[in-house]
């Protein structure tokens, strides 16, 4: 929706201001953990493309959330989803 007024900023200016300032306040809100942190960022990142300086008060906020995701400990596997399939069917068989 954003990108159709892009050229065009004062058409949704000011729901774009009230908009970045609630999900600001919804950053310090919720935990870093919360999965709706990334949503959160990704909307702040296309409104402040369509509000350009008009997002500056917001910066610090997404700043400060960007960095801590940056310096997060990350905790992944890589699994082979043919192979955990194959295992899960031998445990099956052994269970019958």
């Amino acid at each position: 929706m954003l990108d159709s007024v892009k050229d065009k900023p004062e058409v949704c200016r000011q729901d774009a201001l009230e908009i970045s300032t609630g999900l600001i306040q919804l950053l310090g809100q919720i935990k870093d953990s919360d999965p709706q942190l990334l949503a959160i960022q990704n909307i702040l990142a296309n409104l402040a493309g369509s509000l350009k300086e008009g997002f500056t008060p917001f910066l610090p906020a997404l700043m400060d959330s960007l960095h801590k995701d940056m310096v997060r400990d990350l905790d992944f596997k890589i699994v082979d989803a043919v192979e955990e399939e194959l295992e899960e069917d031998d445990e099956s068989n052994k269970q019958v």
